[in-house]
């Protein structure tokens, strides 16, 4: 008899290249590592209307067909994925193996409880499911690392709404307050960085405001290696991130930085980034930007884990065996 404990779960990853969903799925992979052993094959699926009108067509002939997942021997334990091109290959992964199914997103309502595990942040309002976990925020790679640099603090900009459903981007109000927590924070040297939603003219505006400071640096994010940002997570005792940058705050907390918000000008009163930002604040989890190190004792210091948690539900759901 082989030892339950010992032997590694089978998994099957199906990625769309964007690097968001990406993070949630390896973040998970990489919190289930260090709690049991675990193969993992990965698949890249494009993240196309064609590609998506062709598994479509696929799960609906096998639905139609039936096949039996008990013919052969499974090939995988659990498949998991992120984002809605990866939902129809999960599912016709699940009908041909047998595995269980998992993802961390909200699926299409005629999709929903064909999965047997669903991670979905509370943001998004999900009804009560037994196959729902719900999370307050994505997983993430993020490291908790208490002992990071005193001094050293890191600015990452957001940028603009490409649908221009939720906000309104405004370099010169962005700017300005961007000025005033280094204005109020001089004894932190601060590292800038823009994302590839930011305009140019903000990216810019940032490069001059750094060169004329001695407390900041800037870094285009295209001058950036893969992984930069982890790093700079774990050395930088201070994060200030626009409030646009949702998976990068839920990094930042994970990764144990004081973390402050730089507020954008929404569109409505109310969506679930409003209310994820709302929750954070309420618990303690962020504070202001500009008065971030004054701010910063009356931090929550309970560790936030989310790719931990949903590890540990996989196990406890399908492999409580595995269990330290």
């Amino acid at each position: 008899m082989p030892n339950l404990k010992t032997k590694p779960i089978r998994i099957k990853a199906f990625l769309d290249g964007r690097p968001g969903h990406q993070k949630q799925t390896i973040g998970i992979l990489k919190a289930l590592e260090k709690l049991a052993p675990v193969n993992v094959e990965y698949k890249t699926v494009k993240p196309a209307l064609s590609s998506y009108i062709k598994n479509g067509i696929a799960y609906l002939i096998g639905k139609a067909l039936r096949f039996s997942n008990t013919s052969t021997p499974s090939s995988f334990d659990i498949i998991i994925g992120t984002g809605s091109h990866t939902c129809l290959p999960i599912l016709i992964e699940k009908k041909k193996s047998g595995a269980k199914a998992a993802t961390c997103m909200t699926p299409e309502s005629f999709l929903i409880n064909k999965f047997d595990l669903c991670f979905i942040p509370f943001h998004d309002k999900p009804e009560p499911r037994q196959n729902i976990l719900t999370t307050i925020g994505p997983p993430n790679l993020s490291v908790y690392n208490p002992n990071k640099k005193d001094k050293k603090g890191l600015i990452l900009v957001g940028g603009a709404d490409k649908k221009n459903r939720h906000y309104k981007w405004d370099t010169n109000d962005i700017t300005k307050k961007i000025e005033k927590i280094l204005t109020n924070n001089p004894a932190i040297q601060w590292t800038i960085s823009s994302s590839p939603r930011t305009p140019i003219d903000a990216s810019e505006s940032l490069k001059n405001i750094a060169s004329n400071r001695k407390n900041a640096m800037f870094f285009d994010y295209k001058d950036t290696p893969e992984g930069w940002v982890e790093k700079e997570y774990d050395q930088s005792r201070y994060v200030c991130l626009t409030a646009d940058s949702m998976s990068m705050i839920y990094e930042a907390i994970t990764a144990g930085c004081i973390v402050g918000i730089i507020p954008i000008l929404w569109k409505e009163k109310n969506n679930k980034f409003q209310e994820s930002i709302r929750y954070l604040i309420k618990n303690r989890y962020v504070v202001s930007a500009d008065a971030i190190e004054k701010e910063q004792s009356t931090l929550n210091d309970m560790p936030l884990n989310e790719a931990a948690r949903c590890a540990k539900e996989i196990l406890e759901r399908w492999h409580p065996q595995k269990l330290k």
